[in-house]
């Protein structure tokens, strides 16, 4: 009976031991763009630490991998990589991508040097000014599908903000966060640029799965169900507080 016992225990033990080690781990691509998410932040950053916890609700471990943002996005078109965040929401997107619901928002808008007098009512009005845009990055639709405005092309947020220093740029298109952390994390930029208020527009961010990734839909499910229990228990604003951020979901 002893023995009985101690045989029914290890095969206890075996079978609860398989079932954590075949948690899936989802690889998402992804960009550093602080204060969302980053290599270097306390738990890559306040979005990725929520992201992390509302897979875990749902069983899987999550591993980000920092691209550039065109590539990411291609990495996970072809199935490479499970998806990519975060991202704003677009009817493009939706041929690829299964888009989660949103996680949080972020004011979207420009920046400009600072002792110059730039301000707009409309898009159109744009139109004397060069400005920066992002490879891959979707802004508002009343933007990206105004091609008659002149728009330089980048790979990252900072060489937009490098050349708006530089003089080479007017305006450069960007989340308000994402623009005050690159400005900070940069003395020669302080106090020399800043953004044009108010904002074009409040975007949700969220997280996008590849329809060609395993059981994408079960793994767009699990996100969108672990994202409404963190944020009925609170554990969504108390990362939020960990983090010392202010924006409201």
């Amino acid at each position: 009976m002893h023995r009985i016992l101690i045989l029914l225990f290890f095969a206890i033990t075996f079978y609860f031991g398989c079932n954590v080690s075949k948690s899936e781990t989802v690889r998402i691509g992804t960009v550093d763009w602080e204060p969302y998410v980053g290599e270097d932040l306390k738990e890559e950053g306040f979005l990725a630490h929520i992201t992390r916890e509302v897979f875990k609700r749902t069983g899987y471990k999550i591993k980000f991998i920092y691209r550039p943002w065109k590539r990411a996005i291609i990495k996970a078109e072809l199935g490479d990589l499970d998806g990519f965040f975060p991202a704003y929401f677009s009817k493009e997107r939706m041929e690829k991508f299964f888009i989660s619901n949103k996680i949080i928002s972020g004011p979207i808008g420009f920046f400009k040097l600072k002792y110059r007098n730039i301000s707009f009512k409309k898009i159109d009005d744009l139109r004397p000014y060069r400005i920066g845009v992002v490879i891959g990055y979707v802004n508002t639709e009343e933007f990206d599908n105004a091609d008659y405005l002149e728009k330089d092309k980048v790979v990252e947020d900072a060489s937009n903000f490098r050349k708006l220093l530089m003089k080479r740029i007017d305006l450069a298109i960007a989340d308000k966060f994402v623009g005050y952390s690159i400005i900070n994390k940069n003395p020669d930029m302080k106090g020399k640029i800043n953004f044009v208020e108010p904002p074009l527009k409040e975007l949700g961010l969220h997280i996008c799965i590849s329809k060609r990734t395993t059981n994408a839909k079960k793994k767009l499910k699990a996100f969108n169900k672990g994202l409404k229990q963190i944020i009925k228990d609170g554990t969504f604003n108390r990362i939020l507080i960990y983090h010392n951020i202010n924006t409201k979901n």
